[in-house]
């Protein structure tokens, strides 16, 4: 009854108060199997979990399944909704692990491999010495086979966003210079890729390629990115759906339509925001718009690094999730457009004047030029903004002073979103 009414801090002491209570029906080996048997069968994980509203907490994950995060925390177990996450993050350091390959799939997931094999249409990818994973030749774009000096690097980019009608080798010539030809690529193991040239079979030397491209026919109808993982050594994996399949591992279904599997150990970081929302600050501006005596003059050149939107640094807050921040400098008036998908902005506003003297001012925000928010600004005080939004419609920031006289006038906009 003690233990039942004493407050449980974390996950793990449930687990030691079980395998106690064992012992008070469990004798001998028979304690020592199932108690250990329950206490190895539960090895969740400290993460941190960053929610979307701002607020992170350490927590035990437990399971990812069917769009829900199920973690323990101080409160005892609890479920988010992947949209209700912004990620969670894995104390784990970063791996400085040989590259022997940068591989890029057809849906833009960025993969470091310490090899790199191909053969009968499967690639075999090396992430450690004890990481493998195996993908279909069809969802690999491009394989860059080595480091590349700055003006090579810069060519390779060059070929890898061309259009191409086949594979296509990429030669090194010279430090300065790479060349190109097409054909098939039929198979690539440690020392040469085996490579159909106008029915002409030819070893190239692996040593001697900057990389490899392969030709796919162009995909746009690629299902809805849930969330992007990375992984210790710096790898990005675009993943549609993802799950954990046990204690250890965790099944990652790739936008491209590869499924793999990755071992949780290889995980740095888990990001479900990129489905569910969009920083202000991610978004170019439409117009950008500084009022004089005259009225509204149109920001360009020098003036667009004295006035208007800008992105400043991120604030890092004690127990909240950095979040980009913009502040508009002066009056005036800058408009984006809301994009697709989206019908809610949310975020906090602030007069945030560089000195002790400023002038008061006036933040407007409106739709289509239908004002739907606005707020005097007097002092350094915080406003929250919870905003119904229409996509693809014209979304108008102003800043207008309540004196003829304008001084000082900075307001910053924190962690300014849009979700759905």
């Amino acid at each position: 009854r003690t233990c039942y009414n004493q407050r449980l801090e974390s996950f793990a002491e449930y687990k030691v108060i079980a395998g106690v209570i064992m012992a008070l029906f469990c004798e001998g080996k028979t304690f020592l199997l199932v108690a250990l048997t329950f206490l190895v069968a539960l090895p969740w994980e400290q993460v941190e979990l960053c929610e979307l509203n701002g607020s992170v907490a350490n927590v035990e994950l437990t399971s990812i399944l069917e769009g829900k995060v199920t973690v323990v925390e101080r409160g005892g177990m609890r479920q988010l909704a992947h949209s209700e996450v912004h990620s969670l993050v894995f104390a784990r350091p970063k791996l400085q692990a040989h590259r022997g390959a940068s591989i890029t799939l057809v849906d833009g997931t960025q993969i470091f491999g310490s090899s790199f094999q191909l053969q009968n249409g499967r690639a075999q990818v090396g992430l450690d010495e004890n990481t493998q994973c195996e993908l279909a030749s069809s969802v690999v774009a491009n394989v860059q086979l080595q480091d590349l000096t700055d003006v090579q690097q810069t060519q390779w980019q060059a070929i890898t966003s061309s259009a191409i009608t086949a594979d296509m080798l990429v030669i090194i010539r010279s430090p300065e210079s790479l060349d190109k030809i097409e054909g098939v690529v039929q198979r690539i193991d440690d020392e040469a890729v085996q490579f159909d040239f106008d029915g002409q079979i030819v070893n190239a030397p692996r040593a001697k390629l900057a990389g490899v491209r392969f030709y796919s026919k162009p995909k746009t109808d690629y299902p809805e990115l849930k969330a992007v993982v990375e992984d210790r050594l710096g790898g990005i994996w675009r993943a549609s759906d993802l799950s954990t399949v046990d204690e250890s591992t965790v099944q990652v279904e790739l936008q491209g339509g590869q499924s793999v599997t990755l071992p949780r150990a290889m995980l740095a970081k888990i990001d479900f925001s990129v489905g569910s929302m969009k920083y202000l600050a991610q978004i170019e501006p439409l117009q950008q718009q500084i009022q004089s005596q005259f009225g509204f003059k149109q920001l360009e050149g020098p003036l667009n690094s004295l006035f208007g939107m800008h992105v400043i640094e991120q604030r890092v807050i004690p127990g909240q999730a950095p979040e980009p921040e913009l502040e508009f400098l002066g009056r005036g008036k800058v408009t984006y457009r809301v994009p697709q998908g989206f019908q809610r902005m949310v975020g906090r506003i602030q007069m945030r004047p560089k000195g002790e003297q400023f002038t008061p001012s006036r933040l407007i925000v409106a739709i289509e030029e239908k004002v739907i928010w606005q707020q005097e600004l007097t002092d350094r005080s915080v406003y929250e903004l919870d905003l119904q939004v229409q996509p693809e419609n014209r979304l108008t920031f102003e800043i207008a002073s309540t004196t003829n006289l304008a001084l000082g006038d900075v307001v910053v906009f924190q962690g300014l979103k849009f979700t759905k």
